[in-house]
């Protein structure tokens, strides 16, 4: 990335005959040398255009030289230390705070992408050229979602509770993600289910208390919103 970096390689051998290189790294990226990154998804491209600074990372990869072809591994870890986030709440994020980001990937046939975002969101991602399956947990993240990516239905699904959900927050960003890039199908397509409960949901400047927000595809493959609370009934 044409940055200063502090790098460090080894390897592990068996029988003599080279079975693991690692390589361990720190150092600082430009979130627009990310974006430039030639393997970068659309789907990532888009959530970057929400973002500002210096990444400050530290990344150790293992790459498998054994005949097995076992997939490659990539651990990144940051406290996005200098970087702003202008994405709804609870991921955005000014400059001045800090926030930890832990990001496992696996390189095989499919690109598999672990994490969590401090301590309100964990994820499980499967990116092709676009975000094609996987589990976004809001709350508590000790909770294992790769049981959970054999359980749900193809697509996304996003679970678990906000403090607070500010609809045309969300709806723009959606819609920002359907339309970057050469996707095969937009994110609101990849929607398998949204089962999430907000303490406060706010929509056209009106706000209700301890709503249970539902999403899932109708028998006429549309998008149904069900809002369940002792302040709203109905669809």
């Amino acid at each position: 990335f044409n940055q200063a970096v502090k790098l460090s390689i080894d390897s592990q051998t068996r029988e003599g005959e080279v079975q693991k290189i690692l390589v361990s790294a720190e150092g600082r990226v430009l979130k627009e040398q990310l974006e430039e990154w030639p393997k970068q998804s659309a789907f990532v491209r888009s959530i970057l255009n929400r973002v500002e600074g210096h990444f400050p990372y530290s990344a150790d990869l293992i790459l498998n030289q054994s005949e097995d072809r076992a997939p490659h591994f990539l651990n990144i870890t940051s406290d996005l230390s200098d970087v702003s986030i202008d994405l709804p709440n609870p991921l955005g994020k000014y400059s001045s705070s800090t926030v930890p980001l832990d990001l496992d990937f696996e390189f095989g046939d499919r690109q598999l992408i672990s994490g969590n975002l401090g301590e309100q969101l964990s994820f499980v991602l499967e990116i092709d050229s676009t975000l094609e399956n996987g589990i976004v947990y809001f709350g508590d993240n000790h909770i294992d979602l790769s049981t959970l990516m054999n359980s749900e239905p193809a697509g996304v699904a996003i679970l678990g509770n906000l403090d607070r959900v500010v609809v045309e927050e969300w709806t723009d960003l959606i819609a920002e993600l359907d339309n970057s890039g050469n996707q095969s199908s937009s994110f609101a397509q990849r929607l398998a289910l949204v089962d999430v409960v907000a303490d406060i949901f706010e929509v056209y400047d009106q706000e209700l208390t301890s709503v249970n927000i539902r999403v899932q595809e109708d028998s006429q493959a549309s998008l149904m919103v069900s809002l369940e609370s002792d302040s709203v009934h109905g669809d």
